[in-house]
């Protein structure tokens, strides 16, 4: 089992042992604010059921969770980055117009965040097999960030999943609208196609998927599926 795999078991299949710990941290930017951070540290369980429930998954669904999980990860990463530079020009505004613009900026951050975690249930429904609970909790992610490109993806692989191949399209292409480099949106799309029986849209997404990322190893597997299908052996 790879790395991917068990961090996507992990983050998606645990129960939380005892009561969170919660530590406040007051961090002071300028002479007139403050921002509070609230660390929680919990002791987890995971299940190993959950493991043998992996074993029986399809290949493409193992796939699916993997990359969500990636890109969830992912994105809590570039949120994190966002408020450390938020902070740091904070620390150095110089006037209230200047600090206006960053509360306005952090209030964006904090929706963006808030996003995150929506998108985060949205997986862990997605791995439950909850697929309707899924897209609600991946709609309201995308209330809070009409930009978060990651989340149309995994709501186009909802949809996909539902044989609502139309719906994954329409999100596979927002997302690449929002993130021309999204070398998964391309991915995705291509299965999409792919499902449909438009094989040879699905090899140029794969294509542009892997021109994108070389190492996606899974846009060769599925571009060698789709030339099979074309009898290009």
């Amino acid at each position: 089992m790879s790395t991917d795999e068990t961090n996507a078991i992990a983050s998606n299949s645990y129960q939380i042992i005892g009561e969170p710990k919660y530590d406040r941290i007051v961090q002071q930017i300028t002479n007139t604010s403050t921002v509070i951070i609230w660390k929680a540290t919990v002791q987890v369980k995971v299940d190993d059921t959950e493991v043998r429930n992996w074993l029986k998954r399809d290949a493409q669904n193992r796939t699916n969770i993997v990359n969500q999980n990636n890109t969830a990860q992912q994105a809590a990463v570039e949120n994190d980055h966002q408020i450390e530079d938020l902070r740091k020009r904070a620390a150095s505004a110089t006037n209230n117009v200047e600090r206006a613009r960053i509360k306005a900026e952090y209030q964006q951050a904090d929706n963006e965040f808030l996003a995150i975690q929506k998108y985060n249930e949205g997986i862990r429904l997605y791995y439950q097999k909850n697929y309707s609970a899924a897209l609600v909790k991946y709609n309201e992610a995308i209330k809070l960030n009409q930009n978060f490109a990651f989340a149309y993806i995994n709501r186009g692989v909802t949809y996909a999943t539902l044989k609502n191949y139309n719906q994954a399209i329409n999100d596979y292409n927002k997302a690449i609208h929002l993130n021309p480099n999204a070398a998964l949106a391309y991915h995705n799309r291509g299965n999409t196609y792919g499902e449909m029986g438009n094989y040879t849209q699905a090899i140029a997404d794969f294509t542009k998927a892997i021109e994108i990322n070389p190492n996606l190893a899974e846009s060769y597997a599925d571009r060698g599926y789709n030339y099979c299908k074309l009898g290009k052996f």
